[in-house]
């Protein structure tokens, strides 16, 4: 029963070893693995504290981009917006939730002070279903609606600055 099993086992992680060469022998990466070279180092972030600036911030220096008020980049981040829309409700027990974010950026050289960004906005959405007799659970469901949503515009905010030629 024992040989049976680790043939099994042995045959599985062949067949998973084969597949992965074969898929990146064709170029085939998965997303988010792979680090997008940014064109500057460091970046002087502005803005006004809130978790979406951390968010911001964590995802640049994993990125590898230095935040310093010297930087020859300045990226001013406007404040979060949150637009709460309820999709269907009335006398149901269950509501599906809308949450929309959206937040301002600009980017700037210090040099000259010239805009390469002038006025981006980043915007993101997702939805949740809800229980209305637990609000604790809503809550719960719409703080990480809320989370998954910063993250998604650190995410696009990365991917934007990392086309810009300081």
């Amino acid at each position: 029963m024992k040989r049976r099993t680790f043939l099994v086992q042995s045959l599985a992680a062949l067949g998973v070893g084969i597949v992965g060469s074969t898929l990146g022998g064709c170029g085939f990466h998965l997303r988010g693995t792979q680090r997008q070279p940014m064109p500057f180092d460091a970046v002087d972030l502005q803005a006004t504290p809130s978790l979406l600036t951390d968010e911001v911030s964590r995802t640049l220096e994993n990125a590898g981009v230095v935040l310093s008020d010297q930087a020859p980049l300045i990226l001013t981040l406007g404040e979060e917006r949150v637009e709460n829309i309820s999709l269907r409700g009335g006398d149901m027990i269950n509501d599906e939730i809308e949450l929309r974010m959206t937040a301002p950026y600009s980017v700037q050289r210090r040099s000259d002070n010239a805009y390469l960004i002038a006025q981006g906005q980043l915007e993101s959405a997702t939805t949740y279903l809800v229980n209305n007799d637990d609000p604790l659970v809503r809550d719960e469901l719409q703080a990480n609606a809320l989370a998954e949503l910063r993250d998604d515009l650190s995410r696009q905010l990365l991917a934007r600055l990392s086309t810009l030629t300081p």
